[in-house]
């Protein structure tokens, strides 16, 4: 497989057969100019190329790219490069020499949902570990828990920089949500008000589930749409990251709340002076 990049031909590692996936471990990824191989593999054309192995390889994190087992994003419209040691699915198909040479690359989709979490999907290797420690580590991993070292970091390599924050907790969702959440507590809710409605007597009333109370449905009708951005989850939580959160307006680090006829019970509004909300704007010219 070649890639044609500044006048030069990079092989991309090993050919795959047409719609077929494979699923391989991230050894390495590309995300800046600093980085050692990126003028080998095009420059700032390379941001965001991976080094790969398969899952059944038993090749180092040290030494990524000697295989020569690359990828590229499938998206150009959204940027989720993955961390070292998360599983993707690849794909090989034509690039942009299609005409000249019927060039293909190998190109791969976001993260496989491991641990159904946002802040990270790792799954190293245990083979050819001997560390008993190590092993214990990976295997605690598998079961969905990594163990935390004295200096804030896990024994699982992630990136060069990226730290596991085991408080980071997901969205809990309501019924006709669209959810997009970030690694780090950033997140954005298309949802709605969210009863359900239950009969007492001869009557009908819509009410939240006890165990999935928010402050955005108590008034209002089920379905009247919200969207809700928030930049950093509330810091008044516990480790426990795989228990779900909603949103906390008073206490998530800052937050945009777009209503329609909700009302956000018991919040405070930083102030209360509203006399140039009647102003008559004022024209530049």
């Amino acid at each position: 497989m070649v890639y044609k990049s500044n006048n030069s031909q990079i092989t991309r590692g090993r050919k795959l057969n047409n719609s077929q996936f494979l699923a391989v471990r991230i050894l390495d990824v590309i995300l800046d100019l600093n980085h050692p191989m990126v003028e080998k593999y095009g420059g700032y054309d390379a941001i965001g190329t991976i080094s790969y192995t398969s899952l059944d390889d038993n090749t180092p994190l040290e030494r990524p790219w000697i295989s020569g087992d690359t990828a590229v994003p499938l998206f150009s419209f959204i940027k989720k490069y993955p961390l070292i040691n998360e599983i993707v699915l690849i794909l090989s198909t034509y690039d942009k020499n299609v005409y000249s040479d019927n060039g293909r690359t190998n190109y791969y989709l976001p993260e496989l949902n491991i641990w159904n979490h946002p802040h990270h999907n790792a799954l190293p290797t245990m083979m050819g570990s001997t560390d008993e420690q190590t092993i214990r580590d990976y295997q605690k991993t598998e079961a969905g828990i990594s163990r935390q070292v004295t200096d804030g970091s896990t024994d699982i390599p992630l990136g060069r920089y990226f730290q596991e924050q085991l408080n980071i907790k997901p969205l809990l969702p309501y019924e006709g949500d669209t959810i997009i959440e970030g690694r780090f507590g950033n997140t954005i809710r298309l949802g709605s008000t969210s009863k359900e409605t239950k009969r007492i007597g001869t009557k009908e009333i819509q009410v939240i589930p006890t165990e999935n109370q928010n402050r955005w449905s108590n008034e209002g009708t089920t379905g009247d749409p919200i969207i809700i951005i928030r930049n950093g989850q509330t810091k008044e939580t516990d480790d426990k990251g795989w228990q779900h959160i909603t949103e906390d307006i008073d206490f998530d680090d800052s937050s945009i709340y777009l209503t329609s006829n909700q009302q956000i019970t018991g919040f405070t509004p930083a102030s209360d002076k509203v006399q140039s909300y009647y102003s008559k704007p004022t024209s530049p010219l």
